[in-house]
């Protein structure tokens, strides 16, 4: 972590550091991410930081399906992260990424859960407020009930055809 990462329970109030403790957050998973955005636009998932990150969550992990991200639309995702997409394709059979079902496209907040017990939530999609939890099982619970319900009506998108996906 860097000092300008946020610590625990810091209340973040600029896109920089939200970055910031999202690439913290995913550095500290070891076993499951979950990632709830709109579109993936404000994470720096995309960014060379953001895709070493994941890579090596990605081989950190055992598990099979290790990494969930649901999303409202995936016209960034698209258009405008082939490296993740690269990723996503490489490593089809340990992240998954669906489509919300069109009731659930007004959530306001996003949210990355990290071992069940690690979230960063910001609470409005438009706004940079958010707050980081470290060792909060608590926490992540209440933003994991919302993302299964939300991964269970979500539409799993495929790999690499236009991404439809």
């Amino acid at each position: 972590m860097t000092d300008t990462t946020p610590k625990d329970d810091d209340l973040i109030d600029s896109l920089s550091k939200y970055r910031d403790a999202a690439l913290a957050i995913i550095d500290r998973a070891e076993r499951t991410l979950e990632i709830c955005d709109p579109d993936l636009s404000q994470l720096p998932l995309e960014s060379p930081a953001g895709i070493a990150a994941l890579e090596a969550f990605l081989q950190r992990s055992a598990l099979h399906d290790c990494l969930r991200i649901v999303v409202h639309d995936v016209t960034h995702l698209e258009q405008h992260c082939p490296r993740l997409v690269r990723l996503l394709t490489a490593y089809a059979h340990r992240m998954t990424v669906r489509v919300s079902a069109r009731e659930h496209r007004s959530l306001e907040q996003c949210f990355i859960v990290a071992d069940n017990v690690h979230r960063l939530i910001r609470f409005h999609r438009d706004l940079p407020r958010a707050r980081l939890s470290i060792d909060s099982p608590t926490d992540a619970a209440e933003s994991l009930l919302h993302f299964e319900t939300l991964w269970e009506r979500a539409q799993a998108v495929s790999p690499g055809s236009r991404l439809g996906l």
